[in-house]
């Protein structure tokens, strides 16, 4: 017991408190176990180590088990497959579940108005926040860029890269109009 452990979601990367299946021997006779064997499309990401070999009547003995979920971001599960020597179950599995916790992107503003500026002249910089409101961390790098019918005329500068959860980064944007007349986006 349990059946299934659910470790809920977890930042990539960082490992789970450990979380105990027990196994109990209600027979009369000694219980060997002989394996205990991670498996299933995110095995790799699940951990387990035990005092399990031979149980005699009465007594258990404990499997703990982690997980340390990484990229993609996504629902991860396996099988923990036990075997043993009791005739009526040899085999039982308990079902592991967790989260890659994706991270979440927060920007403001969400536009921003330079006003009127003289065609050759650079406006003072107006300033755009990134904030990480996910679990993982935020990759950006140099994944920023200003596109549109205009874009040679409005340029950036920014200090994002890698933003932890709760973390917020900015981007520097300016405009320099090149030609007179009309609203430049």
């Amino acid at each position: 017991s349990p059946k299934a452990l659910n470790f809920g979601s977890l930042k990539t990367g960082n490992t789970s408190d450990p979380k105990t299946i027990t196994i109990r021997n209600t027979g009369k006779g000694n219980l060997t176990i002989y394996s205990i064997i991670i498996e299933g499309t995110n095995a790799s990401e699940f951990y387990q180590s035990n005092d399990c070999s031979t149980i005699f009547p009465g007594d258990s003995c404990s499997i703990n088990v982690t997980f340390t979920p990484t990229i993609p971001f996504s629902k991860k599960s396996a099988i923990i497959n036990i075997s043993s020597n009791d005739p009526k179950k040899p085999s039982i599995s308990v079902k592991l579940a967790g989260q890659a916790a994706p991270p979440k992107i927060s920007v403001s503003p969400k536009s921003i108005n330079f006003g009127t500026v003289q065609v050759g002249n650079t406006s003072l910089s107006k300033i755009i926040t990134i904030k990480n409101i996910g679990i993982s961390d935020l990759v950006i790098n140099n994944n920023i860029n200003i596109t549109g019918a205009n874009a040679s005329e409005f340029s950036k500068t920014n200090d994002c890269g890698t933003v932890p959860k709760g973390s917020s980064c900015t981007i520097g944007v300016s405009f320099t109009p090149t030609t007179p007349a009309g609203t430049k986006s």
